[in-house]
């Protein structure tokens, strides 16, 4: 970025109040603790936070500007720029949306209940065999993540892939107004943060936002395992690419990429999935896939990444090339054999319904491979609502189709998952009060050899957890 400020408070619909009009923003910051020379700073308002109230941290830092809410009053030193709008997050936004019209580049908006964050790192893997690729780093996917994953965009990038998140109604239409994506991707609709949306027509309308936003012009890539999905693909007018282990017929997309003959095989590294990737309807060609890790949805992600490479003009081996290079990432189902001989299925970072469902047929996968004994650590799916008790009696009830020795359990719904395990399995159920006490449970009771798989939401804070059995 190298933009006047004058122009800044132009782009944002702001009053500017104070500063040099001429002088250039180098960048965008919106932590005072990190705030850089030459940047401007944006004072969010959050429930626990408030930049206002560090405004005047910045310009000794060598900040040029802030950019405030109207009624700030606070004094600033002379010459440091004040920008006034009504409303910050919305400014930081447009800021954005500004910023991301003048790249010439392809974007990939990444939408879905379960799984964006696997399939953008797939997606942006297999670009970037042909393309200089940008991605939203880390879980940057909000209101905030968004804007600051396009400034952070190196100007030469000729794709970027960003993914899109929302636990609350319009968030995803705002995004995507930011975005300004050609191609938009969706890998599934599944009941994730009811609490703000409240039920699966909530979390629909919220998907179809990303859909509404391509327009005739634009790509849609989705699953053809998702029925809503294909719903919404039926009514599209633009371009339409299915992916999945299902082949309906080619009234749900002009092209399919599917999977046949799944395996897992034993590699130099590990465990991995080989498996053909057929592509039917406007190509015919298929190729044989690896894939470090286990897991039908990984497979679905390597099947989206294939898509998005396919309609980016890339052919299959290429992306077979780039997918190959793929390693499962901490927090979503990364397999480690830690120092004392105890594997590790860490699947620590977030937990729904869906997540979990697929995490256990992972779990049961690699039991079948691995001779020693099954923990669970499982914690609170959060964010379900009025769901969450049946979401929860419903987990106990898929656990009875689970083999394993030994359940530890944390947080809330604990009467739910007695309930849902039944008097029998019970008995392999131990609960924990809080993480000190979970860890001492673990400490004392895993040994070498034993499969230990973590998952829960990422406020209960299983990651910890995995970083001590870790040594970290």
């Amino acid at each position: 970025m190298n933009l006047r400020l004058d122009m800044v408070a132009r782009v944002i619909a702001g009053e500017l109040v104070s500063g040099q009009p001429g002088r250039l923003i180098a960048g965008v910051s919106t932590d005072s603790r990190a705030i850089q020379p030459g940047q401007i700073f944006f004072a969010l308002r959050g429930e626990k936070f408030d930049g206002h109230k560090f405004v005047s941290q910045c310009a000794p830092k060598g900040a040029l500007a802030a950019v405030v809410e109207k009624n700030f009053s606070k004094k600033v030193p002379k010459g440091f720029g004040l920008v006034k709008v009504p409303d910050v997050l919305f400014a930081l936004g447009e800021l954005a949306r500004f910023e991301r019209a003048q790249r010439r580049m392809k974007v990939i908006g990444l939408a879905g209940s379960v799984g964006k964050t696997t399939a953008k790192e797939m997606v942006a893997l297999a670009l970037a065999q042909k393309y200089r690729v940008a991605k939203s780093p880390g879980n940057f996917n909000n209101l905030v993540g968004v804007p600051l994953a396009i400034f952070g965009m190196n100007p030469k990038a000729e794709v970027a892939v960003l993914e899109l998140a929302s636990n609350c109604p319009g968030e995803i239409s705002r995004l995507s107004e930011i975005a300004q994506p050609h191609i938009g991707l969706i890998t599934r609709i599944a009941p994730v943060h009811l609490e703000g949306l409240q039920n699966l027509e909530g979390v629909e309308a919220e998907k179809r936002a990303l859909l509404s936003s391509l327009g005739p012009q634009g790509t849609f890539i989705f699953n053809l395992a998702d029925a809503r999905l294909c719903r919404l693909a039926l009514g599209y007018a633009g371009r339409k690419i299915g992916f999945g282990f299902r082949a309906p017929g080619l009234d749900c997309g002009e092209m399919q990429v599917r999977a046949e003959k799944v395996q897992v095989a034993r590699t130099g590294s590990g465990l991995a999935q080989r498996f053909k990737a057929r592509v039917s309807g406007g190509i015919q060609n298929s190729a044989v896939i690896e894939l470090k890790g286990v897991g039908n949805h990984l497979v679905e992600n390597a099947l989206a990444a294939i898509a998005a490479g396919l309609v980016m003009g890339m052919n299959l081996e290429e992306i077979a090339s780039a997918l190959k290079k793929f390693e499962p990432m901490a927090g979503r189902g990364k397999l480690e054999k830690l120092t004392k001989g105890i594997w590790l299925i860490d699947e620590s970072y977030n937990a729904n319904p869906e997540s979990m469902r697929s995490a256990l047929a992972v779990f049961a996968e690699y039991g079948r491979i691995i001779r020693g004994r099954k923990i669970l650590v499982l914690g609170e799916m959060e964010e379900l609502g009025d769901y969450a008790e049946e979401a929860h009696e419903r987990l106990g009830r898929l656990l009875r189709k689970t083999a394993f020795n030994q359940l530890y359990y944390l947080g809330g719904f604990r009467k739910e998952m007695r309930s849902g395990l039944g008097k029998k399995l019970a008995a392999k159920l131990t609960i924990a009060r809080d993480l000190a006490g979970l860890k001492k449970f673990l400490q004392a009771g895993l040994r070498p050899g034993d499969l230990v798989m973590l998952k829960s939401s990422h406020a209960t804070g299983l990651w910890q957890i995995a970083n001590a059995l870790g040594g970290k």
